[in-house]
């Protein structure tokens, strides 16, 4: 079967995954690539371990932590904090426990539709 790598190289040229190297290399997230290459993350992700490139974390920063806190707080849920923020609800979860929050049930209705609904 072949790899990952060798059938992106069907799709990309080697200048263009020399550039997406590059571009992960100069921060880009996997997301973003994957968007731009036209690739799933999974083969970006894929193509950087191919070729030797450490991964980074991909977190969320201070601010977003923040912003997710004030969200989840005001009734959004995590998968709508993930879907806003580009990242998954795992790491949102993640962070959100991390930072002392106390978390609703995954089958708590979502706030704000319970408060608008009396």
């Amino acid at each position: 079967m072949a790899s990952i790598a060798r059938r992106v190289t069907r799709r990309l040229s080697r200048k263009a995954i020399a550039q997406l190297l590059a571009d992960y290399q100069s921060g880009a997230s996997t997301r973003e690539l994957a968007m731009s290459y036209g690739i799933s993350k999974t083969s970006v992700q894929r193509l950087l371990e191919e070729h030797g490139v450490a991964f980074r974390y991909q977190g969320l920063s201070s601010s977003q932590v923040t912003e997710a806190i004030e969200l989840y707080r005001a009734g959004h849920s995590v998968a709508h904090l993930a879907g806003n923020l580009g990242l998954s609800p795992s790491s949102i979860y993640d962070a959100l426990k991390r930072s002392g929050v106390e978390m609703r049930s995954a089958h708590e209705p979502d706030r704000r539709r319970r408060r608008s609904n009396p």
